[in-house]
């Protein structure tokens, strides 16, 4: 294919600009040859060929995409464990256990000052789960040894002795209590791949 500037008063073989093979070429060959046609490429007033591209489309793999579920859609399960997930200040972590879970929550509401000491004993009834300045739950029983959870970094406590479902019910209401959304700021890698990033 030819373009000439039929303006410039000179024979016709004399006004090709741009010259452009596309014959029995793919589609998307075709495409990356006629971006030569963008306005600046031609303000020479000169012959442009085609160069061809450093890489053609075919010949790269797209990236695979992990695939999100949040809290409130997932539902957890210790057959899938570990678990890669990522919370609401960009951090990714590898979840061990269950319970890792909520230790994860309280431990990033705690360092960023939204869930205090003031708020503790959290909750202040359960007796089977409880975020606390003392390894008790809120009526002083201590923590037994199987469900005491550390929390790094903090001078806090967890002990949790629930199940798989009470821990996601937990885990969305102390979101929810504490201004988050378990619809969006807690999400599963459920790829088939799942592989600490971070």
């Amino acid at each position: 294919m030819s373009l000439r500037n039929t303006s410039w008063k000179c024979r016709l073989a004399e006004k090709k600009i741009l010259d452009i093979s596309i014959q029995n070429d793919p589609p998307h060959h075709c495409a990356l040859n006629l971006l030569s046609l963008w306005r600046s490429n031609l303000s020479s007033d000169t012959i442009t060929k085609a160069s061809p591209p450093i890489i053609w489309p075919d010949q790269v793999d797209p990236p695979s995409l992990p695939e999100w579920e949040s809290l409130a859609k997932h539902i957890l399960d210790t057959k899938n464990l570990p678990y890669l997930v990522r919370f609401w200040d960009e951090s990714e972590t590898q979840l061990s256990s269950i319970k890792d879970l909520l230790r994860k929550i309280a431990e990033i509401l705690y360092k960023q000052d939204v869930l205090t000491k003031n708020d503790l004993p959290y909750p202040p009834y359960s007796k089977t789960f409880c975020i606390n300045t003392k390894p008790t739950y809120f009526d002083g029983k201590p923590f037994t040894k199987k469900d005491s959870v550390p929390i790094s970094g903090t001078s806090i406590y967890l002990g949790c002795a629930l199940g798989t479902s009470q821990i996601q019910k937990y885990s969305e209401k102390l979101l929810k209590n504490f201004g988050k959304n378990p619809s969006t700021d807690v999400l599963f890698n459920v790829s088939n791949d799942r592989t600490e990033s971070k």
